[in-house]
This record gives C-alpha cells, sequence and structure tokens, in this order.
C-alpha cells in the first residue's frame, strides 16, 4: 500500500549498493526524486495484483570521489539507464537514473532484506516455556475494540499468553465523532480491566494517543495537536484521565531464554534517535547504559524515564520528532512514536529485536536488518552473522474508506523458544 513519503530529497548524499551487500558501493548526490503514489509490486499467494509504496531517484556520481564509476556498466543495481553527463560545469561523472529505493541509504548504513510474510506455524510449537513466557502483541487499534477485543482475547486464549502487549495509537479511527471516540475508549478500558484480572496487560503510546496523554493548554499538548492526525478535542475531558488511568508508557523490554534482547514500542527506536538521547542525557550528567552490556528492559526504562522527565523536553521530541518518511523535516531523527517502516530498518537499535506497529501492512511481516547492525562481537566489532531483526504488526488499520488494509493478525512471542508467530483467527503462523 502507498505510505510515507520518499526518505531522500534532492542534494541529499546517498549510497548506491546492490542487493543483498554484495557488491559495489557508489556515493553520489541526489539530482530528482521521482515519487510515484502506488506502483505494481506483483501477486499475492491468490494471484491478486499487489500495489506497493515506491519511489525512485535519479542520483549523479562524480568520477573524481568514484573511480568505479566509469564502469558503470559493470552496475547491476542502476546500470539499466544510464547517462554520462557534466551536470552543469561540475566534474564530469554518470547520472544513474530511476534508482529504486531499496538500492539506496544514507553514506556508512546498510539495507535490510525485504520484510517477509508469516510462515505456516505446526501445532505445538512454541510450548516449551510457561504461560509467563507467552507474549501477545497487537497493533494499531484506532478505536475498534468493539470488533477487536473477542479476536485478542480469543487469540490469548488459545495460545495461553501470560501478557498482552498493546502496540499504541489507542485513538482517532478516521472520521469518528468526538462521543463515539470517548464511547470506544470507554470500552477499551473495561476490557483492558477485564483482561488485568487473568493476565498482564501492558498499554503503549503511539502518535495518536500523545496529545490526550499530557496536559491540555501547555506547550506540549499546542504542539502534539498539529501531529496528532484526526485529534478529537472535545473527546479530551473524557479521555485523558482514563488514558493516565491505564498506566502506558513508551518502550517494553525483555530478554528471551536465547539470549535476544526485545523491544516493542509504537514505531520503533532507530540507532540515531538513542544517538541524539544519549547526547541529552550525557549533557545533563545523566545515566547511559552502553548498549552491548544493557538488557532490554534497562533500555526500555531509560527511554520511558526520558519521555517522564524534563532531560531532552521530556515528552515533547516523542511526539515532535518526526522523519522524512512520515512527513517531518530534513534531518529530523524520528522518535519511537513516530519513526517509519523503512526509516527504522535501514537504521535500527543495533544489537536488538524489535516489534513495532504505525505503518500499516497486510499481515505480520519479519524482516532482517543490514550487515552490521546485530550485537557486536565481545571485542566491539560488528557481526556479519549477526543483524537486527524487527517484526511489522499493524494489521488493523484501514484505508480512509473504511475498508481493512491487513488481516487482524497478531504477533506471538515466546520466550523460552526465542520464536515468534503471527496469530490469525483460528490460526497461527511463524514470523521467521
Amino acid at each position: 500500500m502507498p505510505y510515507g513519503c520518499p526518505l531522500f530529497r534532492r542534494n541529499d548524499v546517498v549510497d548506491i549498493i546492490e542487493p543483498n551487500n554484495a557488491g559495489q558501493r557508489l556515493s553520489g548526490v541526489v539530482h530528482t526524486v521521482n515519487w510515484r503514489d502506488c506502483c505494481y509490486g506483483g501477486v499475492d499467494d491468490n494471484g491478486d495484483r499487489l500495489w506497493v509504496r515506491d519511489a525512485s531517484y535519479d542520483v549523479f556520481v562524480e568520477y573524481a570521489s568514484n573511480p568505479t564509476a566509469a564502469g558503470a556498466d559493470e552496475y547491476d543495481a542502476a546500470r539499466r539507464n544510464l547517462d554520462s553527463i557534466d551536470d552543469s560545469g561540475s566534474r564530469p561523472g554518470v547520472l544513474y537514473k530511476n534508482v529504486a529505493e531499496r538500492f539506496i541509504c544514507k553514506p556508512g548504513n546498510t539495507l535490510p532484506e525485504p520484510a517477509v510474510r508469516a510462515k505456516q506455524w505446526r501445532r505445538n510449537l512454541g510450548q516449551s516455556g510457561t504461560r509467563d513466557d507467552r507474549i501477545l502483541f497487537c497493533g494499531d487499534i484506532h478505536c475498534k475494540i468493539d470488533r477487536l477485543g473477542s479476536l485478542i482475547s480469543e487469540a490469548a486464549d488459545r495460545v495461553d499468553a501470560g501478557t498482552i502487549v498493546l502496540l499504541g495509537d489507542l485513538l482517532n479511527e478516521w472520521n469518528i465523532a468526538p462521543e463515539n471516540e470517548a464511547a470506544a475508549f470507554n470500552k477499551l478500558v473495561d476490557w483492558v480491566n477485564d483482561q488485568r484480572r487473568h493476565r498482564n496487560v501492558v498499554v503503549l503510546l503511539g502518535n495518536h494517543d500523545l496529545t490526550y496523554w499530557v496536559q491540555s493548554n501547555t506547550p506540549d499538548y499546542r504542539a502534539f495537536k498539529s501531529t496528532c492526525p484526526g485529534y478529537n478535542e472535545p473527546a479530551y475531558p473524557d479521555v485523558h484521565d482514563l488514558l493516565h488511568a491505564l498506566q502506558p508508557q513508551i518502550m517494553y523490554g525483555f530478554n528471551d531464554a536465547q539470549g535476544h534482547r526485545v523491544l516493542a514500542s509504537h514505531a520503533g527506536l532507530t540507532q540515531s534517535w538513542w544517538n541524539w538521547m544519549a547526547d541529552e542525557l550525557t549533557a545533563s550528567n545523566g545515566n547511559v547504559p552502553a548498549l552491548q552490556d544493557s538488557n532490554a528492559s534497562t533500555i526500555a526504562d531509560t527511554v520511558n524515564t526520558l519521555a517522564q522527565g524534563s532531560v531532552g523536553g521530556g515528552i515533547r521530541p516523542f511526539g515532535i520528532m518526526v522523519g522524512r518518511e512520515r512527513g517531518g523535516s530534513r534531518g529530523e531523527e524520528p522518535s519511537p512514536v513516530w519513526a517509519g517502516k523503512e526509516e527504522l530498518g535501514r537504521d535500527p537499535l543495533h544489537g536488538f529485536r524489535q516489534i513495532v506497529g504505525h505503518t500499516p501492512v497486510e499481515t505480520v511481516e519479519y524482516r532482517r536488518c543490514g550487515i552490521g547492525t546485530g550485537k557486536p562481537t565481545p571485542s566491539g566489532k560488528p557481526s556479519r552473522c549477526s543483524r537486527a531483526e524487527l517484526w511489522y504488526c499493524d494489521t488493523h488499520s484501514l484505508y480512509r474508506d473504511g475498508r481493512s488494509i491487513g488481516d487482524d493478525s497478531l504477533l506471538l512471542y515466546d520466550r523460552a523458544s526465542g520464536n515468534a508467530w503471527s496469530v490469525t483467527a483460528g490460526i497461527a503462523k511463524r514470523a521467521i
């Protein structure tokens, strides 16, 4: 589905690399952005046509900075359409035309592998641990608890999950009236309280929830109104106190029995945003955990503590730091409630698995990120074997006309085995 904006703009410095990090890498400057709302993406398993978000670029590479550019006809990813140009008096080079976004990244970064659909789950897998080891993750609800409540609780009972994690964006369905939004949120609170009688329920905040979370008539409130699409101001008095009663947080983390460190948030924690936060904490003499040695709960606690305090602006940067993919400003690092699907895929927090919602997908998807994004070796060097891993879970969102985008699948993570599966109505499918 078409979603978001092109990741790069004219004059941005980018690297062009071959698929699977297999070969040549050239640095150049974006000459032209060719944005298409959607393009043909092949067919699915049923033979139906797929339409996907896409962008392509013309990238100018100077001979002087990339001597190998002279052999551009050997470059597989872009050789189908090349022009030798002088670029208005600049040193001569090659213009790589219509290079797909999947071949472009920031200098120094690597490209993730494509996201894959869930694979079929076999009975009795993921049952080696206890009930407390099984965690069920649910993507963006957007006021649909009437339809989704029984689906989530049925799935949780079927897989015997000890914890349910709601990945944020509890509010703001398309064109919902304020009184209906307040009523839907009351039903969600009742559902959460009912589930909490016999299992743990973790509630995370999404970008659509932040305006309802902060105090009204404050600078944060006024700032978030401009970055909270669909905000219903008349619903605020009814929603605000109830949202606080749910005791939501920004991030949830745990280590599994296999040594994987797992973080869950609405949109995902990028390495760039972590670096920004670390600089803010260092400037205020705060504690910055060492990524290589810290467990996932420590990292999540650090993010949550930042959101609750005054260092770095407290909750404010979470709502206003929006990256290019979701329409933000040039150079802005996307926060854990705003990172786009590709922004997170190309710049994940190194050494972690992450589970997110935010960007609608047709079914729960799994993705391995680029080389060098996994947990470093004991010497501190990047590992070429270990990679950061992602699951995308926003399967409940709708198009503006009310049609479903996804299949309502959920993600089951088993801490005992370190495996994860997408769970749909009556069926569980393995996600890796």
